[in-house]
Order: C-alpha cells, then sequence, then structure tokens
C-alpha cells in the first residue's frame, strides 16, 4: 500500500463509532428494551475485543475468503427472511418499480414507490440493476458488490492481513446490516465509488495524467448519485484546479457527452420536456441540501484543495468532509423538531452518514493490520531470545 495517511486515525475511529453508534440509538430507542446508551457501551467494547483478538492471530487469503463466504450466507439468509414490503424504507422499491415502469414502456420517474416517495437514482445506477432485477429481488446486488469491494481493498493495499482486518470491521458495523435488512442500494453504489477511487489512486489516474480516463470515470460516477461524486470531487478539485487548459476542456466534453447520453430519453421523454422538469431525479436528490450545508462543503473543498497532499492523505479526508457535510444537512432540516421527534423522522436519515464508512475503514484496516504485524514481530524477537 502506498504511505499511510497523516490524518490521525483517532479522527477515523471516532466517525466509525459515531455513525454505528447513532444506528444503535435510533433503533435500540424504537425498541424501548435496553439504554441505548448501554447498547453503545457494550459494541465499543465488542469491537475492542475484536479488534485485540484479531491483531493476535495472522489471518490470510483463506481467512478473509471464510469471512466472505458467512457474510455472503447471512445477507442471502436475511434477504430471505425479511420482506421488503414489511420495511419502511424505499430504496429497494425506488430501483424496482422504476425498472417495471420502465420496461412497460412508462415515464420511471413518475412512478412511486411502496411508500409513496419518487425514484432517486441517476439512469446509470438503474441499468446497473437490471440483472439483479432479472433475478427477481434487487437486494441480491448486495452481495457481489460485497465480494467487488473485498477485491478492491486487495488489490490496493497489497496486503491479506489489511483485507480481512477491512472486511471484519465492515461486518461488525450495525450501519451495514441495516443496508441489507432494507435491501438498501446504498452502501452499493458507495461502494462501487470507493472502488473505482481506489483503482484511480493506485494507477495514479488524474487530470494532469490521463485526462480522458478521469473524465470518463467522473462521468460515469455521476450519473449513478449525485452523493456518489463528492468523493470524487474532493479527490481531484485541486488537480483539475491545476490542470492544463486541454484536460479542463476534455473533461467538461467528456462529462457533459456522457451525462447527455443517459439524460436525454428522460429529459425528451414524450417528446417534449414538461414531463421531465415535472418529476427528475434532481429534485429528489436536493431537495435537503440548504445554504449553511453547502457552505460548509464549498469551504471543506477549498480547505482540502489547498492542505492537499498525498493521495492517501485524501482518502483520509474524504469520510471526514462527507460526515461534515450530511450532518451539517440533517441538522439544520430537523432544527425546528423536538429532540425526540428526531429520531422517528424519515428525514433525519442515518443511512447517508453510512457512505463515509468505506473510506473511514480503510484507515483503521490499515493501522489496525500494521499494529497487528508489529506486535507479531517483537513476539518473535522475545521467542528468539528466549
Amino acid at each position: 500500500m502506498p504511505k499511510p495517511p497523516t490524518i490521525p486515525h483517532a479522527v477515523q475511529w471516532g466517525i466509525y463509532l459515531l455513525v454505528n453508534g447513532l444506528f444503535i440509538y435510533k433503533y435500540s430507542m424504537r425498541a424501548d428494551i435496553v439504554s441505548p446508551w448501554v447498547l453503545i457501551a457494550a459494541y465499543c467494547a465488542f469491537i475492542a475485543a475484536i479488534c485485540h483478538l484479531a491483531a493476535r492471530c495472522r489471518p490470510g487469503h483463506r481467512a478473509t475468503t471464510a469471512l466472505l463466504i458467512t457474510a455472503t450466507a447471512a445477507v442471502a439468509l436475511l434477504l430471505w427472511k425479511v420482506e421488503p414490503l414489511s420495511v419502511n424504507v424505499d430504496r429497494w422499491s425506488a430501483t424496482t418499480y422504476f425498472l417495471d415502469a420502465l420496461f412497460r414502456g412508462e415515464y420511471p420517474y413518475a412512478v412511486q414507490t411502496h411508500i409513496g416517495n419518487y425514484s432517486s437514482p441517476f439512469p446509470l445506477w438503474q441499468y446497473i440493476n437490471i440483472p439483479f432485477w432479472l433475478l427477481g429481488d434487487v437486494g441480491l446486488g448486495l452481495i457481489p458488490f460485497l465480494w467487488l469491494l473485498a477485491c478492491g481493498v486487495r488489490h490496493f493495499t497489497q496486503s491479506a492481513r489489511t483485507t480481512f482486518f477491512y472486511m471484519l470491521l465492515l461486518l461488525c458495523s450495525p450501519a451495514y446490516w441495516w443496508e441489507v435488512v432494507v435491501r438498501s442500494d446504498g452502501m452499493s453504489n458507495a461502494i462501487l465509488v470507493f472502488c473505482v477511487i481506489l483503482l484511480m489512486v493506485r494507477q495514479r489516474i488524474t487530470f494532469s495524467t490521463q485526462p480522458l480516463t478521469t473524465s470518463l470515470l467522473c462521468a460515469l460516477v455521476a450519473c449513478t448519485r449525485l452523493s456518489a461524486a463528492l468523493p470524487l470531487g474532493i479527490l481531484l478539485l485541486r488537480p483539475w484546479l491545476t490542470s492544463s487548459l486541454r484536460a479542463k476542456a476534455i473533461s467538461i466534453a467528456v462529462i457533459t457527452a456522457i451525462a447527455a447520453a443517459f439524460f436525454a430519453p428522460y429529459v425528451l421523454w414524450g417528446g417534449d420536456t414538461a414531463t421531465f422538469l415535472e418529476r427528475n431525479p434532481f429534485q429528489t436528490q436536493t431537495f435537503q441540501v440548504s445554504l449553511p450545508s453547502m457552505l460548509i462543503l464549498a469551504a471543506s473543498l477549498l480547505y482540502v484543495a489547498w492542505r492537499r497532499r498525498q493521495p492517501t492523505w485524501m482518502l483520509a479526508a474524504i469520510p471526514t468532509v462527507m460526515l461534515a457535510f450530511i450532518l451539517a444537512t440533517m441538522l439544520w432540516r430537523n432544527l425546528h423538531k423536538p429532540g425526540i421527534a428526531i429520531w422517528y423522522d424519515s428525514d433525519f436519515d442515518l443511512s447517508y452518514l453510512s457512505l463515509s464508512l468505506p473510506y473511514t475503514i480503510l484507515i483503521l484496516a490499515y493501522t489496525q493490520s500494521k499494529g497487528a504485524a508489529h506486535k507479531r514481530l517483537e513476539e518473535l524477537k522475545n521467542t528468539s531470545r528466549n
């Protein structure tokens, strides 16, 4: 793996525990069985114990494969046992009903989900889910994306130990299992973007070296969701600003052309633009954004671009900026609501916070695996001395 990031990994632990702690608090409070604070404390102790035990062993490729097979079986079991219509989250129906309407020849962005909302993903992400839709359950996409994540981390880090720690921390995350239970495609989309970023960092793909490839990847990612473009914006803002005029022109042309190709059929649906203007995914994806959160995002992007160091430092900066922006957006929309009511409000959607987890876990897995290797080395030294 390239040189590790310099942002303290304690910050990443804070992000990891905050995101998962919020999930525990929200849903345990609804159950009202055990105090949420007791469960959060127990979870923190559990993570500490897992990390301590894992650091004492030497996990390799076989251990990672066994972990993935077990996780695959658990995901499949949950998809089989949980009735999708019983869940008050419509990520799965936003894709299923979209594709149902599309193949019936109806305008898909006007079709409501099973709880009355409208589909928000951009066309490319809907098309990626067609194979799983044909299999009868878009939730099945969670399984190949889980394996894609493991392969992406393994390729980037070149370390079986780090890959094992990464998958272990992901699978110990209540936020991830929430995504599975509700058949959410949000984490799968985040995993796809994360793997693209790992590929770009590993192969040193940027506007100054490969402007056409970089522009193509950015355009394809942006055609899945607006939120998917945010990590790439954090990573590539400064390289784009400092690139040549030719590279800037290429990026603008490529991104515009690809976006036009994907959106043109919907913009011109029925022979005019009225249908698209009345209901489109941009409305659904931007209605929660506020001026304060956009100012925080702009300031964070400029700061990160100014302080930019090596690409791995950027990988540590991405979850910090994302979490600040998403929390600001959520809190601003819910300031006027009483504290308890927020936890029962659909506007306080914790799943957006999970978008920071792939990057945060990478830093934690790297530091954890290096710590385990150091401990093992010390043990071997002590053994040889005795």
